[in-house]
């Protein structure tokens, strides 16, 4: 990651980062003693145990509106899958979860090992209407992003997402 980029990170997260501390300090001021410190320490457990990956699930869940895949989506979805572990990008390396308000067509990278796919590009795999390598394209695309960490470590930087044999 070049300079320009580090400082374009930083000066993205600073005010976030300073706005946070302020209103902890400010809450925790206000609040008894013994609740301040459990609600500061609840904070930092959750904030350790979302940082390796324990709660993704949950995170997923409720951050995103998003739920496991059904049986049917799933063997839908099964063409596609096959075509990504052949290439070792399917589960177990991901998760998938379902965004059934999403309408359009999309594959989203969540957390460390979670991917989101639009209930649009299941209903339209259901129906016949999006071939099975376009859906193994859009997902290795989010799996290829989850690999290697663009969204945590460079952005969008265009790393290679998959290598045919």
């Amino acid at each position: 990651m070049g300079r320009s980029t580090r400082l374009l990170k930083v000066l993205a997260l600073a005010p976030a980062v300073v706005v946070s501390t302020v209103l902890t300090c400010l809450v925790g001021a206000l609040l008894p003693p013994l609740a301040g410190l459990v609600l500061f320490a609840g904070g930092l457990t959750l904030t350790a145990l979302l940082a390796a990956g324990a709660l993704e699930k949950q995170a997923v869940r409720v951050l995103y509106g998003a739920r496991e895949l059904s049986p049917a989506e799933a063997c839908a979805l099964a063409p596609a899958l096959t075509q990504l572990c052949q290439r070792g990008l399917g589960p177990p390396v991901v998760r998938l979860y379902v965004r059934p308000a999403t309408r359009g067509v999309c594959s989203t990278p969540a957390g460390k090992k979670s991917v989101l796919v639009s209930g649009g590009l299941i209903t339209r795999v259901q129906h016949g209407q999006l071939p099975h390598d376009q859906v193994a394209a859009l997902m290795a695309g989010a799996v290829g992003h989850l690999m290697h960490r663009a969204f945590a470590d460079h952005g969008l930087a265009g790393a290679p997402i998959a290598r045919r044999p």
